[in-house]
């Protein structure tokens, strides 16, 4: 069989859905001996793709315009010759390419910007709504990343329970726990003594009330931590780093910007807690990730976390300042706490493999591509 993966709209830079996306690919890579993959990139973006050349056929989209690449998405996938001869495409990074009547399967994430929650821009909801509402009934599989992303979108979608699927992410094996190291510090700047969060600047991570939940603790004298939020921020991070500055939180609360995927690992280990507030997700990949690293991990105490972290998180209430701040301080100071936040969240880590991810994947593209 001859699967297509559309990798266009991936950013260099990847965060989020694109290190799912591609640590799918690195893993099928290594499982399947059997089918041929076709992957889509643009070409600003293929630096990050390494694959065996004998099964992988990198196919250079060129444009540099990251609307060009949504363009040739959309419009003109159906008509390029180099998709001809593909038994099934995967797309797994936004709602599939609009018309493509093709044997294909759809990843959802979560329904944030189809349903317009957290600020939401109004083309980009209208473009999702577009994308969910034609390509969802076409699709010949949908996948989600969670039985609660599943069951929303069966809530908000007439489509046949048989046909969407939950494959779990995966926690990569270099996220484990590492020695300090006062060079890495030094490099990034980081405080001696720090609470982390890592993640997007969008409305659902709700960084505004886990900023003062921070200072609610400090003000509390219950630790003397810093914060370091680190992520590629938007429009949204100006308004956050306004915040902080009108609160003279500066000098205690820092933006990392960006921080290199190979870096991640030992962002991690240096932290003291690992926090992630957020008020909706599909899956909730790095609390495991700080799991994995030996981390312990506060965390919203909503489905989809209830479902992947289980109990090996300490969770929070995330729409109260007061139980984010308290979630805070007894992982800063409770030490019996945190022993046992380590080893429940080490062993869960465990259970999440890319591996897996992409052998339960195959199984979805094998049924795919002879299912009704």
């Amino acid at each position: 069989m001859r699967i297509g993966i559309s990798l266009l709209c991936a950013k260099q830079e990847r965060t989020g859905i694109e290190n799912v996306t591609f640590n799918l690919i690195r893993a099928l890579s290594e499982i399947d001996n059997q089918n041929e993959y076709v992957i889509f990139a643009n070409n600003q973006n293929r630096d990050w793709v390494s694959l065996p050349a004998d099964r992988f056929d990198i196919v250079n989209v060129e444009f540099a315009s990251q609307r060009c690449i949504w363009l040739w998405e959309h419009l003109f996938f159906h008509l390029d010759p180099r998709r001809r001869g593909i038994d099934l495409v995967h797309f797994p990074l936004v709602g599939g390419v609009i018309g493509y009547r093709g044997r294909n399967v759809i990843t959802i994430h979560d329904l944030n910007d189809y349903l317009g929650r957290y600020n939401a821009k109004l083309r980009q909801r209208l473009l999702c709504v577009a994308w969910y509402k034609t390509n969802i009934p076409r699709a010949n599989m949908v996948v989600t990343v969670s039985e609660d992303a599943r069951n929303q979108m069966l809530e908000h979608f007439a489509v046949a329970p048989d046909k969407v699927r939950v494959v779990y992410n995966g926690v990569d094996e270099r996220f484990k726990p590492l020695a300090k190291s006062a060079t890495f510090k030094s490099l990034y700047h980081l405080p001696d003594e720090y609470i982390l969060f890592v993640g997007s600047s969008y409305g659902n991570k709700n960084i505004k009330r886990m900023i003062e939940a921070f200072w609610l603790s400090r003000q509390e004298r219950k630790f003397n931590h810093h914060l370091v939020i680190a992520g590629r921020f938007g429009n949204e991070g100006a308004d956050l780093k306004a915040f902080v500055e009108k609160n003279n939180l500066g000098s205690v609360v820092h933006f990392g910007g960006y921080f290199p995927d190979h870096d991640l690992p030992k962002l991690y280990n240096h932290a003291s807690v690992f926090v992630f507030p957020t008020l909706s997700e599909g899956f909730g990949l790095p609390p495991l990730e700080a799991m994995a690293c030996g981390t312990p991990v506060v965390a919203s105490d909503i489905p989809a976390l209830r479902e992947v972290l289980g109990e090996s998180a300490l969770l929070v209430d995330p729409y109260s300042v007061q139980s984010i701040a308290e979630g805070m301080a007894k992982a800063v100071a409770d030490v019996t706490l945190r022993e046992e936040l380590i080893k429940k969240g080490l062993e869960r880590a465990r259970r999440f493999s890319w591996r897996k991810t992409a052998t339960d994947m195959l199984r979805i593209y094998q049924e795919a591509a002879v299912c009704n």
